[in-house]
């Protein structure tokens, strides 16, 4: 018994320092031993080896001794493992990508957690299997209360899902796409009497990063009027003036002439769309596999993108940052339009492009994608009131008329 129990531990750690396949074979090796072991240890190995294999991305094997582990919890008088062996379900049937039956096993799994107000589970250790289950928590508005602890407890960071940005416990939240907004601890600062400086260095650090970004390289941009000394002079206090304003110093790392808002405790907006970008890019490459996942990432990525970055701040360093987010976008936004049109998913081809085009209503290609996906619906009025739009948009603003391709769409809406 001690043996296993050390092979189990063993199993775990294994698969947390993410060398899966090492994890998965002593699995599967020691899964065969503890075929015949029942009661709270049955159900502890079955978890652990579920855990491991899971993470090996071996999900039937740990699925089976999931359900050897939820066996046995049922057995038990305490339900702590029927909690356990459910989150680790869970967690199964979202990488399987049945949303609906894992959305089940955790309600299950959180019920039983908020009422035995449960602090941690084996099952969550990995922190972004994790964050994915309690953001679908959160979404689904399951159980949030007790999900918001959880997370709290484990100081998960969020996963890069802007639908649940604003509903994640975090100390400090900036907006900065579409507007500029900040909240601590849930609350909203008002920023009418807040000193201009360090807010102008809270931008800064976020248009400029992910990551570290350097004093010198902040003097440079926010005090172009100052020179060397009295300019890093200048930063340094305005960041001092920046760590009294959050409240909590620890949000701003500041170490060997470099400044990090602090990852965990931290969520702000255009990191998540950061983060997404990538992920929507990828998907793209290797090819979209159906439509629910075409209008998942649609959803994501409006979502994400509410608006342009700091619309009203007008330094050089900004209006970079705004220009290569919004290049970003208009880029994701048409090949994913491209590609739920190849999905047959019209509607979110309508709604994406109209998303679009209320951020960006030159954008010629944004134009075409509504038409077509009005076009595909028989949407034949709304049709030609979007080639209508789209031409006066671009006769007023850049004084040209839409494209051969556009017209091309116009006729076709004309004779449906």
């Amino acid at each position: 018994m001690a043996d296993l129990a050390l092979e189990a531990a063993k199993a775990k750690q294994l698969a947390l320092a993410g060398n899966t396949a090492a994890a998965g074979a002593l699995a599967r090796e020691q899964a065969a031993f503890s075929a015949g072991i029942t009661g709270s240890f049955g159900a502890y190995l079955g978890i652990s080896w579920a855990f491991a294999l899971l993470e090996a991305g071996a999900i039937d094997e740990a699925a089976d001794c999931a359900a050897k582990a939820l066996e046995c919890a049922g057995r038990l008088p305490s339900d702590r493992w029927t909690f356990e062996a459910l989150i680790i379900q869970a967690g199964i049937e979202l990488e399987r990508g049945a949303e609906t039956v894992a959305l089940d096993k955790l309600q299950r799994a959180l019920h039983i957690g908020a009422e035995r107000d449960f602090k941690n589970a084996y099952s969550l250790w990995q922190s972004r299997r994790a964050a994915e289950l309690l953001a679908l928590a959160l979404r689904r508005n399951v159980m949030s209360d007790y999900a918001r602890k959880l997370i709290t407890r484990r100081k998960l960071p969020a996963p890069a899902d802007a639908r649940v940005g604003s509903l994640w416990p975090v100390t400090l939240r900036v907006q900065t796409l579409g507007g500029f907004a900040i909240w601590i601890n849930g609350e909203p600062l008002a920023k009418a009497d807040l000193p201009r400086k360090p807010l102008e260095v809270l931008k800064a650090l976020i248009g400029l990063g992910p990551g570290e970004v350097s004093l010198a390289s902040l003097a440079e941009r926010l005090w172009p009027e100052l020179e060397g000394d009295a300019a890093h002079s200048a930063c340094e206090v305005a960041i001092h003036r920046l760590r009294k304003l959050l409240g909590d110093e620890s949000l701003l790392v500041v170490s060997h002439g470099a400044a990090v808002l602090k990852g965990a405790d931290v969520w702000v907006d255009v990191e998540a769309f950061r983060q997404l970008a990538p992920r929507v890019r990828t998907q793209l490459a290797v090819g979209i596999r159906s439509a629910p996942e075409a209008e998942r990432f649609a959803r994501e990525l409006m979502a994400a993108y509410p608006g342009h970055f700091l619309p009203a701040e007008e330094g050089t360093w900004a209006v970079t940052v705004r220009e290569q987010l919004r290049s970003r976008f208009v880029q994701l936004a048409s090949d994913l339009s491209a590609a739920l049109e190849f999905a047959s998913s019209f509607q979110a081809v309508v709604e994406l492009n109209r998303h679009a085009i209320a951020l960006d209503p030159l954008v010629e290609p944004f134009h075409r994608g509504l038409m077509s996906g009005l076009i595909s619906q028989g949407q034949k009025s709304a049709a030609l009131e979007a080639f209508r739009c789209c031409r006066k948009l671009l006769a007023l603003n850049l004084q040209v008329e839409p494209s051969a391709e556009t017209y091309e769409l116009y006729r076709r809406a004309r004779q449906i």
